[in-house]
């Protein structure tokens, strides 16, 4: 499999539901060969995370295929040993990380983190070291809203992603940096450079076929133009705005892409509210709101922190 199929999401939800359950059926009785042939599938891993599933069961299928592992492994060292020996991806140690920050599963977190601060060096892959160090620092940063932190971060997963074959990592990694200087910044008249940036990342994403950073790009493009066009006070930019945001909610609804869906709901009530078209707004923010209490997102409407 090639490095950047990790990204190329090419299942349907209607698909990932159905692997989802190949998945815990294999786990149930104890079949690895099938547990391994469906987590080698290219992106199906990452539509799991994506796409999260209904009271976030693909997030905890994931952790409890982890947990499998720890206790036929016994420690985070051997799991690695076991992923090298069967040629399965060093992704899924990634993988295992971002979904315990995501249910806030502190045993599985810790107990990744802390073998990691020994074990990393026995990851074959610099790409995936690098996935490691940027998840590591901007999950900790964004909790405390220490952006200067994720920065210095995510500078150290780049010298391994620089050595790494995936060169998607690397352009994550950037634009992951991008995003958070513009935090920095608070998105001032700089905002009108990060557009330009943030124009290049969609294209390379789209260049690779990694549709959802590819969408997620094109939010923050209009979030930045939002932005603008606030200070700006120009009524008629913003809703040319409003037009692309509800297509991005459109194409987030269909790909099943919660994250998305739910900062599209908050920018499109942002919008509204600076339009003057309160009842909408609040429409907007209510199904924002719901959407996040549904997927256990962090309950704030902050667009930049979501």
């Amino acid at each position: 499999m090639k490095t950047h199929c990790w990204w190329q999401i090419q299942q349907n939800p209607e698909e990932t539901e159905q692997a989802y359950n190949e998945l815990i059926t294999a786990q149930k009785n104890k079949d690895n060969k099938t547990l391994f042939s469906v987590i080698k599938k290219p992106g199906l891993v990452r539509s799991f995370v994506v796409r999260r599933g209904s009271n976030n069961k693909y997030l905890t299928a994931l952790i409890d295929l982890y947990q499998y592992f720890f206790q036929n492994c016994g420690s985070v060292k051997n799991i690695i040993l076991l992923l090298q020996k069967n040629e399965l991806p060093e992704y899924l140690i990634w993988e295992w990380l971002s979904s315990s920050f995501r249910l806030k599963n502190e045993t599985v977190k810790n107990q990744l983190i802390n073998s990691l601060k020994i074990s990393i060096n026995l990851i074959k892959n610099n790409s995936v070291a690098a996935l490691l160090i940027h998840e590591i620092g901007t999950w900790m940063a964004e909790q405390e809203k220490k952006y200067s932190s994720a920065i210095d971060f995510n500078k150290q997963a780049l010298s391994y992603a620089k050595k790494g074959e995936d060169k998607l990592v690397l352009i994550r990694i950037k634009f992951g940096l991008s995003i958070h200087k513009g935090k920095i910044d608070n998105k001032k008249l700089s905002s009108k450079k990060m557009i330009t940036d943030l124009t290049q990342y969609r294209q390379k994403f789209h260049n690779y076929n990694d549709f959802a950073d590819e969408l997620r790009a094109d939010f923050e493009i209009n979030l930045t133009k939002f932005l603008l066009a606030t200070v700006a006070k120009d009524k008629e930019k913003l809703f040319l705005i409003k037009e692309s945001a509800k297509k991005i909610q459109q194409q987030a609804r269909e790909f099943a892409y919660p994250n998305l869906l739910i900062i599209t709901k908050e920018l499109l009530g942002l919008i509204d509210k600076k339009l003057g078209q309160e009842k909408s707004a609040k429409k907007y923010f209510k199904e924002a709101q719901k959407l996040r209490f549904d997927f256990n997102y962090k309950n704030n409407s902050d667009l930049l922190t979501g």
